[in-house]
């Protein structure tokens, strides 16, 4: 998938300029020149003027103090120098670079963001300066409106203090650490972090991923601080490194390096076509990471590489280009030409620009081997190389910049003496003059119109391009002429930028190519933001519509991006994704805290199968199938304990929210004849003191699903809509019964029971006349029935039955009695007499015995030498159930008495008589 290249996020980008001879334009007067320490700030704008040839310049600015000299170089650090800009969402401009300032006499340079109106006015400057050399080198406008600037800095004093560490007196100029920082839109510093220990260290390079995140390139030399070992050259090493949105957390993705050149420099990165990113530099040594790669066959001449990653940051290729001299990359776009010079309208490789002295090699028909010549070579997505093209010849050139599109490649650099290119000879003014071409396939070779140059009488040079959205041609980059495009600069360096009509310097038709290439990017990266955004996202209080809505926008999105649609379409999509965003943020905007008082709680959510937690259709888990719908959380002090009861007959192994797994309790009566397994299980999980009810919470169990085959299974839900209620109970627990409380659900349990004697622990005299297993029938309310099979008692040789049983409605044997219900009867002969005697009884549980171990009865034993009527109570074993199977045989056990010695739970026709 096609990610755009991103250089910056609101606005287009695009480039170039040209005025074929020197103008003689009248300049402002330097309007808001003030003094300062370093010397006089000169912001001077440049009157609107007509080129006898090239159209009409918009406007032109010069920037800078006035401590660099005419007699510095571009070797030099005290170079004033605009090092790229940005165009901003509502047109206006930022440009980023560096002040030289020379206060309190000593040399220094200041970090720079100097914005511009459309129309050239300077409206603001912040510099950040500490007390050595500062600098930006790259500012992007990001997907939340903020910037973002890399460069370096020198010392952790003055606007770096706290971000660069103090280096005292060991500071020095030829030293500095990498620097990014992230500012509002009117560079008001929000976070800045630096990397690197005590040599060089610098970041060059910076784009924002689709989750929001950053890939920032540059170099490191040093090999202590945050690069202890972290080389393996301890030389300077191409340096590709990862941060998040916020700056919060960052790593190093890679570090390409040899031991023999030791000036490796990553300068340029963009999204990679298919994912992940593509980083582009110069390498010098033959070994190491570049080894077999490596094209100079002298070690420390420098060639030109192009390294490919994937989204988790695994180098996936590495390719360089060069020959046998000194070659160095500039800069990198997309290639919209296929092998077969086909335009495209996406992506099908990289195009990169810088020069080289080689003649041989991959420069083979644009270098001289004495002198730099600028080169643009197409390359495939994978690295491969397509062809090498030169831009114009000339006594010395050097391409800068490039803006590319389907309809050709705009290159910005500069060059000294004549600059021939195709049909076109421009001719530079004394020293080295910026220049523009735009380059296009033309059949069986390349095009060169139009090439224009401007600068003054001295060493000007180009440092970036961009076009804006009203079809303008900025250019920035640095000038060292006494009198630039009119302005007197008097002999000093100055940051410029420039402002043309993009007629001036683009064919018929190119500006909307790179327009069209440049909203499109423009659009698929707000695509892509509202995607990471929505992905971001947290169902926590939205309404099951809203969230489905949500994940419906996001998979149509996504389908979108993958399809890399047009402009329309994708801000079409993000308008839609941002609405459906918008209604989950506000469904969250009312945060839900944990209760203040200590106790226990219903926890409240709703459950979302994982699979479908984030499709286009999500769907909700019914946690009732295997657990408790209530959720009992328990808070006191600091800790937070959640309770889960499983119900389900399924072996439910273990459960987890988050990652935290509980602890497994049996809960209820146990099941005595199954290796004391029970009916249910309490879930235990020890939450943590800051658990948050506004977030999405994974639930994960696992359970053995009983078959060999698929043995044990685990399956996560999302919890969502978390919130807390009153707790009263598990809704699955009808009644807790007994003196422990033993939690029993509805149903029809066949529990121990035995006949104890009323006022002790022995057991009753007529405790033969009952069966050692009841039935307990628990329904919904809480109700509880005991059904208990009555058998033969026999003793000295007499034998009785249990008759007449009544049961006491209070916790002892005392007050009301109420006779039970004989479910079943059998006429038997006592002692000559026949008597209709019950072989089932049933009755009630006392509402006062049911948190009691015993029901108190009063009997009667028709036959024995008992007397008329007799207390005992009734105890149960609620903590275990009997073992049983199944209703059926449950019944059976509990008439088995009557049935014979000889009958067997296997005897289905014993079983059959019994339920009969």
């Amino acid at each position: 998938m096609f990610k755009p290249r991103s250089r910056f996020m609101a606005a287009a980008l695009s480039a170039a300029l040209a005025l074929g001879m020197a103008p003689s334009f009248a300049a402002l007067a330097p309007g808001d020149a003030y003094a300062a320490e370093g010397g006089a700030l000169v912001s001077t704008q440049i009157a609107a003027q007509e080129d006898a040839g090239a159209g009409t310049v918009n406007w032109a600015s010069v920037y800078g103090h006035d401590s660099g000299s005419g007699t510095d170089t571009f070797s030099s650090s005290l170079v004033n120098a605009f090092e790229n800009a940005t165009v901003l969402g509502d047109g206006s401009i930022v440009a980023a670079g560096a002040d030289a300032v020379k206060a309190s006499g000593k040399n220094s340079l200041d970090a720079a963001l100097v914005y511009y109106d459309a129309n050239g006015n300077q409206t603001a400057a912040k510099t950040f300066s500490s007390t050595m050399y500062d600098a930006f080198e790259k500012v992007i406008q990001t997907s939340d409106g903020n910037l973002i600037a890399v460069g370096y800095a020198g010392n952790g004093d003055g606007d770096f203090a706290g971000i660069v560490a103090d280096k005292g007196a060991n500071a020095k100029t030829s030293d500095f650490d990498a620097v990014i920082l992230k500012l509002d839109a009117q560079g008001n510093l929000l976070k800045g972090v630096a990397f690197g220990g005590s040599g060089k260290d610098m970041f060059r390079d910076v784009v924002e991923l689709d989750d929001g995140s950053f890939i920032v390139v540059g170099y490191a030399s040093s090999a202590d601080g945050d690069m202890q070992d972290k080389s393996e050259t301890d030389t300077r090493d191409a340096l590709v490194m990862r941060f998040s949105a916020d700056l919060s957390e960052h790593s190093i993705v890679d570090i390409l390096g040899g031991t023999a050149g030791g000036m490796e420099e990553a300068r340029a990165v963009v999204k990679g076509i298919g994912g992940g990113y593509a980083v582009a530099g110069t390498g010098f040594s033959n070994d190491g990471d570049f080894q077999g790669v490596y094209k100079s066959e002298t070690n420390n001449r420098g060639d030109w590489f192009l390294a490919s990653y994937d989204a988790e940051g695994a180098r996936t290729g590495l390719a360089m280009y060069g020959g046998a001299e000194h070659d160095y990359l500039m800069g990198i776009d997309y290639d919209y030409l296929d092998a077969d010079h086909v335009a495209q309208q996406s992506p099908t490789g990289y195009v990169l620009v810088g020069y080289g002295k080689s003649a041989d090699g991959d420069f083979a028909g644009i270098g001289n081997g004495e002198n730099d010549c600028a080169a643009l070579m197409r390359v495939a997505a994978d690295g491969t190389l397509r062809e090498a093209v030169p831009v114009g010849s000339a006594e010395k050139s050097y391409a800068e910049d490039v803006l590319s599109s389907p309809a050709g490649y705009l290159v910005a650099g500069r060059f000294a003496g004549t600059l021939s290119a195709g049909e076109a000879s421009i001719d530079s003014q004394g020293g080295e003059d910026v220049s523009t071409a735009f380059i296009a396939r033309n059949g069986s070779a390349y095009a060169y119109s139009p090439v224009k140059a401007f600068g003054g009488g001295g060493v000007d040079r180009a440092r970036s391009i961009a076009i804006d959205a009203n079809e303008n041609v900025l250019v920035t980059g640095t000038t060292q002429s006494d009198t630039f495009m009119g302005a007197q600069v008097d002999d000093k360096s100055r940051a410029f930028a420039l402002s043309v009509p993009a007629n001036a310097v683009m064919p018929e038709g190119a500006y909307a190519a790179q327009k069209a290439v440049e909203d499109k990017a423009k659009s698929l990266a707000a695509l892509n933001a509202a995607i990471a955004n929505a992905d971001a996202a947290s169902c926590g209080h939205a309404t099951f519509e809203q969230w489905c809505a949500l994940q419906a926008a996001l998979a149509q999105a996504k389908a979108i991006d993958q399809a890399t649609a047009d402009a329309a379409q994708a801000t079409a999509a993000a308008d839609a994704l941002k609405a459906a965003r918008a209604a989950v943020d506000d469904a969250n905007a009312t945060p839900v805290a944990l209760p203040e008082q200590d106790g226990d709680y219903a926890l409240t959510a709703t459950a979302y199968s994982e699979s479908k937690f984030r499709t286009a259709a999500p769907s909700e888990f019914n946690l009732g199938r295997q657990f408790d719908p209530n959720m009992k959380l328990t808070k006191a002090g600091d800790s937070l304990k959640l309770e889960m009861l499983y119900t389900s007959s399924i072996d439910m192994q273990k459960v987890s929210i988050d990652g935290i797994e509980a602890e497994k309790a049996g809960y209820g009566p146990k099941n005595a004849g199954d290796a004391g397994t029970y009916g249910m299980y309490l879930f235990t999980i020890t939450l943590p003191a800051d658990f948050d009810l506004n977030a999405d919470h994974k639930l994960s169990f696992s359970y053995d699903t009983g078959n060999p085959r698929m043995g044990v299974m685990t399956h996560s839900v999302y919890l969502a809509n978390l919130g807390t209620a009153a707790w009263n109970g598990f809704s699955s627990v009808a009644a807790q019964l007994g003196s422990a409380a033993t939690p029993y659900r509805a149903g029809t349990y066949a529990i121990p029971a035995k006949l104890m004697n009323a006022a002790s622990d022995n057991a009753s005299m007529a405790a033969g006349a009952f069966n050692e297993n009841a039935f307990l029938t628990i329904v919904a309310d809480g109700t509880a029935t005991v059904e208990i099979g009555t058998k033969p008692l026999t003793f000295g040789g007499i034998t009785a039955y249990a008759d007449n049983v009544k049961v006491y409605q209070a916790a002892s044997a005392s007050g009301d009695l109420v006779a039970a219900e004989e479910a079943s009867t059998k006429v038997i002969a006592v002692n000559g007499a026949d008597y209709t005697v019950p072989t089932t009884l049933k009755f009630a549980v006392p509402q006062a015995a049911l948190q009691q171990d015993s029901v108190y009865v009063s009997l009667e034993a028709p036959g024995s030498p008992m007397p008329a009527a007799v207390n005992a109570r009734l105890q149960f074993d609620y903590a275990q159930l009997a073992d049983m199977t199944s209703a059926q045989v449950e019944r059976a056990a509990a008439l088995i008495g009557w049935l014979g010695d000889d009958v067997t739970l296997d005897d289905a026709a014993a079983v059959a008589a019994a339920q009969a």
